[in-house]
């Protein structure tokens, strides 16, 4: 009650002050976790702030371990991996992934890239030094089946143009995340 309040639970509050006035009342309280996020968000004084920040720390979730995923949602895999997964590799792992996914190798990812080359080999070698050789995290991918592969074909084909961009720019060393 105390750390995280009371609910709708009236707690009895009583005061006394140097002068002898005393008094007592009941009310919810909202615990000593939301008062001080309440008031570090209020202030406008940083050395208010600063106090309020040293009761504070930043620590994953036990369950989802920081994924800010429900375990429903962490279970789903794709390819073997992932959501979390996916979006923890660097653009270059990622895009390795999706290409996998599809079937497609560095030859043929079938996203027309400039003077016909493929998005692909754009992204082995993009003008700005990348060279994109990096080791996949599993060396076994599964490869979607026909029918997963025309379910999700147009997805594919999107999350393929959007990373072979970033790489393209220059952003193989980010992550999703």
């Amino acid at each position: 009650v105390v750390i995280h309040g009371s609910g709708k639970e009236k707690v009895r509050f009583s005061w006394s002050d140097a002068g002898g006035s005393r008094g007592e009342f009941m009310r919810p309280w909202e615990g000593l976790a939301s008062e001080i996020t309440r008031r570090y968000n209020q202030t406008d004084s940083d050395w208010t702030r600063e106090m309020y920040a040293s009761f504070m720390s930043e620590q994953p979730c036990p369950a989802c371990k920081g994924a800010r995923l429900r375990p429903e949602s962490l279970a789903v895999t794709v390819g073997d991996l992932s959501m979390q997964q996916v979006v923890s590799q660097n653009i270059g792992e990622s895009f390795d992934w999706a290409l996998k996914l599809s079937g497609e190798g560095a030859q043929e990812s079938g996203v027309g890239g400039q003077n016909g080359d493929s998005m692909a080999q754009l992204a082995s070698h993009n003008g700005n030094g990348y060279h994109h050789d990096s080791a996949p995290l599993h060396t076994e991918l599964s490869i979607l089946t026909p029918y997963q592969l025309e379910i999700a074909g147009e997805i594919l084909k999107e999350i393929r143009e959007r990373l072979g961009f970033l790489l393209n720019v220059g952003l193989h060393y980010l992550t999703l995340h």
